[in-house]
């Protein structure tokens, strides 16, 4: 499981909030919670928040494949400046 619905929480946003910030329905916010956060929603999280991307996507982490360039690219470059 991930950890976006803790870190949306201790940053004071209800869900509906968070999906705005983001560009989310809240429903997709509460799937996102409750499921699979990507790899995109986990980075974008992580920079408007000031927060670690690794620590959102959490267990979610360890079963991250990228489907597409961007989300390779993306991860590449969150390990790079680990």
């Amino acid at each position: 499981m991930n950890n976006l619905a803790f870190f949306r929480v201790k940053h004071g946003l209800t869900q509906k909030e968070f999906g705005e910030m983001v560009g989310m329905h809240v429903h997709a916010v509460g799937y996102a919670e409750n499921h699979h956060c990507t790899v995109k929603l986990a980075k974008q999280t992580a920079e408007a928040f000031g927060e670690n991307a690794f620590d959102i996507l959490g267990a979610d982490v360890l079963k991250v494949f990228p489907k597409t360039e961007e989300e390779k690219q993306i991860i590449i470059n969150m390990i790079k400046n680990l």
